[in-house]
Order: structure tokens, then C-alpha cells, then sequence
């Protein structure tokens, strides 16, 4: 997840049955200053929006991906551990 701030991106591990969803583990990657920077800019009109979006989007969705592989490290577990993401 990501928020309005654009300080980074806050991963929860939580366990879900048919009644309950407990809060098992969180992580937090920051952004690269350079990425946070490019979000920014895209809270003002200017030329070639959405090619700038879309190339953001890539990014963001690799750097996504790492801050799950970052909680799995953190807690000692592995891709095949988790029913889904």
C-alpha cells in the first residue's frame, strides 16, 4: 500500500480465516528520492502525463514487488508460504 504522503510503502503479512483477520508482521521500504520526486511532479499538469505515469507505474510495481520480498526476509519466509498477494 501506498499513501498521500509518498514517503513509501507499508506491507502487512496477515493471516485470514472465515471470521477473524489477525495482523501477523509489517514492513516499510521509503522510496527512492528520485521516484518520490517523479510523483510529485505528477501532481501538476504538465506535457506527456500519462507516458510519465505509465513509466512510474513499472517502477512502482517493481519496487512493490521488493517491499514484499523485503517483509518475506524479514520474516524468515519464503514466496511458497503465502496463499496471496
Amino acid at each position: 500500500m501506498s499513501g498521500s504522503s509518498l514517503d513509501g510503502i507499508d506491507v502487512a503479512l496477515v493471516s485470514l480465516n472465515d471470521t477473524q483477520c489477525n495482523l501477523k508482521a509489517t514492513y516499510f521500504q521509503a522510496y527512492p528520492e528520485p521516484l518520490k520526486q517523479d510523483l510529485l511532479k505528477l501532481h501538476a499538469p504538465s506535457d506527456n502525463e500519462l507516458a510519465t505515469a505509465s513509466i512510474i507505474a513499472n517502477t512502482l510495481a517493481i519496487q512493490y514487488a521488493d517491499a514484499v520480498k523485503g517483509l518475506l526476509a524479514q520474516q524468515q519466509l519464503s514466496a511458497k508460504d503465502i496463499t496471496a498477494i
